[in-house]
């Protein structure tokens, strides 16, 4: 087995494998850690900044956001998100950069903060905060092939998985959201949902249905912000008309202010 140079960080010593995968530099380098969780905290409200506080106006806008109980918004934490990593390579990047002092060995400071490595906007992340590109199943425990958080970018049922939203926003500078399935009660939900319907619908990219009968991407997109999939061409017009209905009531209440 080959070596590359030792790496020594404060007390800690460290043999690297010449052919191992490099750290993420989130976890080698402060600076680009809190430039990405500044990141993740202004477009994805990444919070709360201390977990044992109470923080209910906090966790209340997550409860309105997913449109789930503030308990059950509680319990969508980092640590329970695939997109948290806590693989042995990935504690060992941590560990290394955090060195060890007397009495107290940089394994621990990890394990007390559970620490662990979010590649949705990567940077270190604890496990008791959240964020909006929450997705379930994790945490990531495992490294190379047996890796679990490879998730589909698509959801089958229509639209993007928070993975998927995550992949794109940290591709390509975007600020993909959830859409909106609850009720367009406020000036935002409409705008955005409006906004949707009418673009989509309005003169469609594609058909309802593919050759098989089956439900298009384009169709199934409906779903994903709480509308019955169209079957038709004169249910995506439906779907456009409501969409123009719903901007024009944002528009109304932007005069009224």
């Amino acid at each position: 087995m080959k070596f590359a140079d030792i790496a020594t960080t404060g007390n800690l010593s460290i043999r690297i494998k010449a052919d191992a995968p490099k750290c993420p530099p989130a976890t080698q380098d402060i600076g680009i850690n809190i430039k990405n969780r500044q990141n993740a905290i202004e477009t994805a409200a990444y919070g709360p900044l201390n977990p044992n506080e109470p923080n209910a106006e906090f966790w209340k806008k997550k409860a309105d956001r997913w449109d789930v109980t503030i308990d059950s918004a509680k319990k969508q934490r980092c640590g329970n998100c695939i997109l948290f990593v806590r693989s042995p390579r990935i504690l060992n990047c941590i560990e290394s950069a955090l060195g060890n002092e007397e009495g107290n060995t940089a394994m621990d400071i990890v394990e007390a903060g559970k620490i662990g490595y979010c590649e949705a906007f990567d940077f270190k992340c604890h496990s008791q905060r959240t964020c909006d590109a929450w997705v379930v199943g994790g945490p990531t425990v495992t490294d190379g092939k047996e890796k679990s958080a490879e998730q589909p970018l698509k959801d089958p049922k229509g639209g993007l998985t928070a993975a998927g939203r995550a992949h794109f926003n940290r591709a390509d500078g975007s600020n993909l959201k959830p859409g909106v399935k609850g009720r367009a009660d406020t000036p935002e939900k409409m705008r955005r949902k409006g906004s949707f319907l009418t673009r989509f619908f309005t003169n469609p990219s594609g058909p309802m249905k593919d050759e098989k009968g089956e439900p298009t991407r384009l169709a199934l997109s409906a779903a994903a912000w709480g509308e019955p999939v169209p079957q038709n061409a004169e249910d995506a017009r439906e779907l456009a008309s409501k969409g123009r209905r719903m901007l024009e009531r944002y528009k109304n209440s932007k005069d009224k202010d």
